[in-house]
């Protein structure tokens, strides 16, 4: 689920659900999609991901890596992208730069708001979990038993051979900071914060 500071929330299911809130999550209403207009078969895919931006533009990720968009606050619902593979999760930023996330390492960019969208390689055959992103090219994706890092905006991607990593699983959770204590004295850096595997919570460094 995913709501703006208007109040506009969208929770997404199994089977094709949509939700829609206006009143911040109040009350609740159901918003179908004709999914035959999408897929020969009418199939109804699982829905895993959701982003509700504050101009009411919503982005949605599927099974067979379609992104549905909303332009109208979820009065209707376009294709923006198809493929293969599920996604799990995405992470969009204010300049239009998003990423989203899913099964069998799939990473795909989105470099206009979420219009159009390209696969990165990700070097992983991992199950994805969760992504998090920085407007200065930094992504952090996490899943089962895989921990993938970028610094220039996805172009490539480092994956860590840390045990406690290889042998769990693991979410990004959000940026924050931490402070560590060195011969000069007290220093503080920012860190994204991942979770999973029974409960653990860790620090990614930046």
């Amino acid at each position: 689920m995913d709501v703006n500071s208007s109040g506009l929330a969208i929770a997404v299911g199994e089977f094709g659900t949509i939700m829609r809130s206006k009143d911040g999550g109040k009350t609740w209403e159901q918003r179908p999609i004709d999914w035959a207009t999408f897929r020969d078969d009418g199939y109804e895919p699982h829905i895993y991901a959701v982003d509700v931006q504050e101009n009411g533009r919503i982005l949605i990720g599927a099974e067979f890596a379609y992104v549905i968009v909303s332009d109208d606050g979820g009065e209707t619902f376009q294709l923006a992208t198809k493929g293969e593979k599920s996604i799990f999760a995405m992470h969009m930023l204010p300049d239009g730069v998003g990423y989203a996330v899913g099964q069998e390492g799939l990473v795909m960019k989105t470099t206009d708001n979420g219009a159009t969208w390209a696969e990165l390689s990700s070097g992983s055959s991992a199950n994805l979990f969760g992504v998090w992103a920085s407007s200065q090219g930094e992504v952090v994706v996490a899943g089962m038993r895989a921990l993938l890092r970028s610094s220039d905006g996805g172009a490539s991607f480092t994956a860590s051979d840390d045990l406690a990593v290889l042998r769990n699983w693991y979410v990004p959770v959000a940026m924050g900071q931490a402070e560590f204590k060195g011969d000069g004295g007290a220093m503080v850096q920012e860190v994204v914060y991942i979770a999973g595997y029974q409960g653990t919570i860790a620090r990614v460094l930046r």
